[in-house]
């Protein structure tokens, strides 16, 4: 079940930005106004759980997660974090445990991770590549902490996703493991 209004995110003004134009070109049941329409409605549910997971959750934690889902592929500190957040670096790590049994750093690492499952699943990039536009330094240290949280290998993923076979969320992993 969808809200009936969110407030609207930056990316589904771009679509609407796009699909106005395309309106005039194309009849409404094209295969581009489709498309685009089904981005749309795509996005929205996206934001709608989105929002529903965010209630209930402190205003500096939902900061923190915003600031990594936008830029987990930077370097980003706990300084950077808390920044993000508009609080100290200890009272984040507080709030973090708090609400999410982690500290922030715990959730970046654990985040990069996820977006390395998908991009390993649904593109063709080297494991170095996807190493780097996750935020690894290197990839020994991608592949090392990959191995940590899936028990694979990131080829081995890979090779299982092709397959049909690679789990879709990382193993649980003890808080601490992530944790500098």
């Amino acid at each position: 079940r969808l809200p009936f209004a969110l407030p609207i995110a930056e990316a589904l003004n771009r679509i609407v930005d796009v699909m106005i134009p395309c309106r005039a070109g194309n009849a409404p049941d094209s295969p581009l106004m489709r498309a685009l329409g089904l981005s749309a409605l795509e996005l929205y549910a996206a934001e709608s759980a989105h929002h529903a997971e965010m209630r209930g959750v402190h205003r500096a934690v939902m900061l923190c997660k915003q600031a990594v889902r936008e830029r987990f592929g930077e370097p980003l500190r706990l300084s950077d974090l808390a920044a993000a957040a508009n609080v100290s670096p200890e009272h984040l790590v507080r709030l973090f445990r708090q609400y999410e049994g982690m500290t922030p750093i715990s959730h970046l690492w654990r985040f990069r991770i996820e977006r390395c499952e998908q991009m390993l699943r649904e593109t063709g990039l080297g494991v170095h590549e996807i190493a780097l536009r996750a935020g690894f330094k290197n990839g020994h240290h991608f592949s090392r902490m990959f191995r940590r949280v899936t028990g694979l290998t990131p080829t081995e993923f890979r090779s299982r996703a092709a397959f049909g076979n690679a789990d879709s969320t990382p193993a649980p992993a003890p808080p601490s493991e992530f944790s500098h």
